[in-house]
């Protein structure tokens, strides 16, 4: 059974992924027909943009179709959303990466922009600031609707993808109007402030996905460092569900909850219990791990754990 909030929640998503596709196609034609750098840092950025609503996307169409029942997802769908988010915050951080050398490198070596893709990247960046305009819209009336880390994080993107818009019509406006010589530093300096969005929101997801999926009884590198140490094995097992933290007066305890099929024997799933319980600790020294297996097709935890 799909939840009329999951259709919605993947129509806005699926509609970010057709409007992404088109745009990496024009953003290619301007940046091929130009010499600016920022067309070719936006597109880039359109390219890790489409990636990550596509990871969105696919979060809530494994949320509402995949192979772990109903009844399991209507307890656990956050946890999976969490996930994405994560994802989502890592491409933005490559996105400003990207960005920010190619900034960089143009104002070391500033050069007059010109070339018929300029003309075409500023109806297209018009047209597309509408779009972006109104998908971001439509995830946040979602996320207020039912409240989905995933459309939180897909209406930041939006709103970033917005601002990339703008920022690149007053950049090519002023390319081909004003003849100034500080107008060669106009093109790598919108490129680096693009940059700094996309890394202050980032780490904001990325922040965000993290404490929702780890409790705060821990400082944020030892939420990192079991993160890392369960995504280890995430081949292992259908899905991560959850990390409980808590600090006791004999030390500090760890609750991992994950997901395993159906099918898998309990041999492989005690392995992968142990391995997981043995990575946590080896990440965060002396502790008490509990490693909770639980049937992808059922709602009740496995008795067995670690």
């Amino acid at each position: 059974m799909t939840s009329g909030g999951g259709t919605a929640r993947e129509g806005v998503a699926a509609k970010g992924l057709a409007a992404g596709a088109a745009c990496i196609a024009l953003t290619l034609v301007m940046a091929l027909l130009a010499n600016s750098l920022l067309l070719w840092a936006d597109l880039a950025a359109t390219v890790l943009d489409f990636a990550a609503v596509y990871l969105a996307w696919w979060t809530l169409r494994r949320a509402s179709r995949g192979r772990l029942h109903s009844a399991f997802f209507a307890q656990h769908l956050g946890r999976l959303e969490s996930v994405g988010s994560l994802g989502i915050g890592v491409v933005m951080i490559a996105t400003f990466a990207a960005i920010l050398v190619s900034g960089v490198w143009r104002l070391a070596a500033p050069v007059r922009v010109e070339g018929v893709g300029l003309w075409i990247g500023l109806g297209v960046n018009a047209v597309y600031a509408a779009v972006n305009g109104w998908l971001c819209w439509r995830s946040y009336t979602e996320h207020r609707r039912a409240a989905s880390p995933v459309l939180l994080v897909q209406g930041r993107l939006f709103a970033i993808k917005l601002a990339s818009n703008i920022v690149v019509i007053v950049s090519l406006g002023l390319s081909l109007g004003v003849e100034a010589g500080w107008v060669l530093y106009v093109d790598p300096a919108a490129a680096i402030v693009l940059a700094a969005t996309l890394l202050v929101n980032g780490l904001d997801a990325i922040r965000f996905s993290v404490r929702d999926l780890v409790d705060a009884a821990m400082d944020e590198a030892s939420h990192l460092a079991i993160l890392g140490a369960v995504m280890e094995h995430a081949d292992q097992f259908e899905a991560l569900l959850g990390i409980r933290t808590r600090r006791g007066p004999d030390g500090r305890y760890v609750d991992v909850r994950v997901a395993f099929a159906p099918d898998l024997r309990m041999a492989a799933v005690q392995a992968t219990t142990d391995a997981i319980a043995d990575a946590v600790s080896q990440a965060l020294g002396p502790c008490d791990v509990t490693v909770t297996p639980i049937s992808a097709g059922r709602d009740d935890p496995a008795a067995d754990g670690r």
